[in-house]
């Protein structure tokens, strides 16, 4: 038997094991780490202690291994890959690898449902995050996202997460329709909000996005900035804005390159300033298409006296356009102006011209439809009042959410609101649904008699020959129109089978035959029909076991009385059993009569006739009280 180890030789053994593991790396060996979903992060940061001396490029595959990736195995494209596909022509920095797949993202829903619960609003100060939490759960692309629990499938954080606690919301709150919740778990989490107020919903809102980013990239994270911006809540909300700068004398960057120069900005939402226009689009038109001009040394054309033209296009539109319509300064107070927006936003005139088509050649998707709304009422100041939500259910219908009230409201009552946040999403068209191929069904050919003897055989003949199939009004399908006429064809070309012993009745046929024709139907029917025998089964179904079989004469029984003469009569039978059969009627009492009519003196005085009769204690006390009124009459 070995002798055991202690604690610190075991500790020795695994450092030497570690040590030489890593020389093995830096000796060139091919070592391959199984990929793991738990990252060890003190190992990692031990690896890479260590810098190989004589590193190759590349591996043997033209790939190459990036950071912690090449620890763990994940060979990514980086050598491969061009830097010219990984930037675009316009110098746009696309992606290295996305963390969630673009692919699993639903933008319609999946199942239809009744309105959910409405919210509590605790002490009177959470209906800002009730307004946030009702649109984030009515958003088609979030719920659907949070309902299939990609997340909580994969999360190993081991406490709180704010992305499950939110499932289990949306979960809650579609479970529990026509009642009540109330958002605990959220409340206390507001708390360590950095910047803003708990009373504004647009500060609550943004919490909620750092939040959810935040734990979306626990569960996959990752170095890359770009490749940050690739998670499920990114690709939701997540757009960019290009500034195109370029000098006016020369027309071209001042940066010294032969063509403009670009930038881009990432952005979650759009603050608008509500003061420049008195619609959304107008609002949206002088956010983004606006050109500032500003006056600096072109580096290009060498003069100093230039000046550069900036202008603001979305040149990567997200998929939940979410709009901040500024209303409260920094002070609180509310600017209550009116502004108009539609239920259907068009962005094609504010992204930038050279995106409206992707690489495919296929147009991009610029229509947006409504899908929540967020308004303050009451004063005129964010310190009071409350926050209201409205939004769109699965069922098309809108729904007014004030914390516990829920009610339908039109889209009159909608579209007059004054809106503090609206959000709207991409009108993706439908992927359309693969329908199962079926074997075509046999055409049944109805005609009628008069048809019949009116048409020749040749002519039902070259009729049959002409035939043409059933026209198909989908044009992509033509091997299912194909095997629909044949199978048409097919079963016009076989033999009509008639029945020789059928009695056919035609419209046209005179009087006289019409009557002998249905003669002899019901002969038919009398001979060889089961009328009969159905009469008879159910006449003897009733066996001696029912209760009024024997008693109860039948109507076949009072025909055949004179034949037989055995049978009651069932006029008689049928006096005798109602008799029977009737109840003893209680005779009704006339003193009860009298107490409904409200004679009361008189059921006192028959109460008094009933129980004032003297019984033995009566009469005993009766003596006893006789004498103690002689005694005090003597006395007197």
């Amino acid at each position: 038997m070995p002798p055991k180890r202690s604690d610190a030789s075991a500790k020795v053994l695994q450092t030497k094991q570690l040590t030489k593991n890593t020389v093995d790396t830096l000796l060139g060996r091919a070592i391959k780490f199984r990929p793991s979903r738990y990252v060890d992060e003190k190992l990692d940061l031990f690896k890479r202690k260590f810098a190989p001396i004589n590193q190759p490029s590349a591996t043997p595959d033209n790939t190459t291994l990036v950071g912690s990736a090449a620890s763990y195995g994940h060979r990514e494209q980086v050598s491969a890959m061009a830097h010219e596909e990984q930037v675009d022509a316009y110098g746009y920095e696309r992606p290295s690898k996305w963390l969630f797949p673009r692919d699993r993202l639903e933008p319609h829903w999946i199942t239809v449902r009744s309105i959910g619960a409405g919210l509590t609003d605790l002490n009177g100060k959470t209906s800002a995050l009730n307004a946030v939490l009702q649109c984030l759960t009515y958003t088609p692309l979030l719920s659907n996202y949070l309902t299939s629990k990609w997340h909580s499938a994969n999360c190993t954080v081991q406490d709180y997460c704010f992305v499950c606690a939110l499932e289990d919301h949306v979960k809650e709150c579609m479970a529990n329709s026509g009642q009540r919740i109330a958002p605990r778990q959220f409340v206390g989490k507001l708390k360590k909000m950095k910047s803003g107020s708990s009373k504004d919903a647009h500060d609550i809102w943004s919490f909620f996005m750092d939040q959810l980013q935040h734990f979306l990239l626990l569960e996959k994270g990752s170095q890359d900035k770009r490749t940050q911006e690739t998670t499920a809540l990114y690709q939701m909300y997540h757009g960019y804005l290009q500034d195109r700068k370029e000098c006016d004398t020369c027309q071209q960057g001042n940066g010294g390159s032969s063509s403009p120069e670009y930038q881009y900005r990432g952005f979650l939402d759009l603050s608008l300033n509500i003061n420049q226009g008195n619609t959304v689009e107008r609002c949206l038109s002088r956010y983004l298409q606006k050109t500032t001009e500003t006056s600096a040394e072109c580096k290009s054309c060498k003069s100093s006296s230039t000046t550069t033209k900036v202008s603001h296009t979305m040149y990567q539109p997200p998929r939940v356009l979410a709009i901040h319509l500024d209303r409260f300064d920094k002070q609180g107070n509310k600017n209550e102006k009116s502004i108009k927006f539609d239920e259907a936003l068009d962005l094609t005139r504010f992204i930038t011209p050279t995106q409206l088509e992707n690489d495919k050649g296929d147009k991009i998707p610029t229509q947006y439809q409504l899908c929540g709304i967020i308004s303050h009422q009451g004063t005129s100041s964010i310190h009071g009042g409350r926050f209201v939500s409205y939004v769109k259910s699965s069922n098309g219908m809108w729904y007014c959410l004030d914390n516990e009230s829920v009610q339908q409201v039109n889209m009159k009552r909608l579209l007059s609101q004054q809106a503090y946040m609206l959000f709207y999403t991409q009108q993706v068209k439908m992927k359309p649904r693969t329908k199962p191929t079926l074997a075509p069904a046999p055409t049944v050919l109805l005609e009628t008699a008069a048809a019949e003897e009116e048409q020749q055989p040749q002519q039902d003949d070259n009729q049959n020959d002409t035939t043409e199939p059933i026209p198909d009004n989908d044009d992509d399908d033509e091997d299912d129109k194909a095997a629909l006429a044949k199978a048409i064809l097919e079963v016009q070309s076989k033999p009509k089978q008639e029945n020789s012993a059928a009695i056919i009745v035609k419209h046209d046929d005179k009087m006289d035959d019409k009557r002998s024709k249905l003669d002899a139907l019901i002969e038919r029917e009398t001979a060889h029909g089961k009328s009969q025998l159905a009469k008879d089964q159910l006449l003897t179904k009733a066996t001696s076991s029912s209760q009024f079989f024997d008693a109860v004469g039948r109507w076949d029984e009072a025909d055949n009385e004179e034949d037989t003469g055995t049978s009651m009569p069932l006029e008689k039978d049928r006096k005798t059993l109602i008799q029977q059969m009737k109840t003893k009627r209680k005779k009704t009492d006339l003193y009860d009569m009298d107490y409904d009519r409200g004679k009361i003196k008189k059921i006192k005085a028959k109460q008094e006739d009933k129980f004032g009769k003297p019984n033995l204690f009566q009469i005993q006390s009766d003596q006893a009280s006789e004498k103690k009124n002689k005694k005090f009459g003597k006395k007197k």
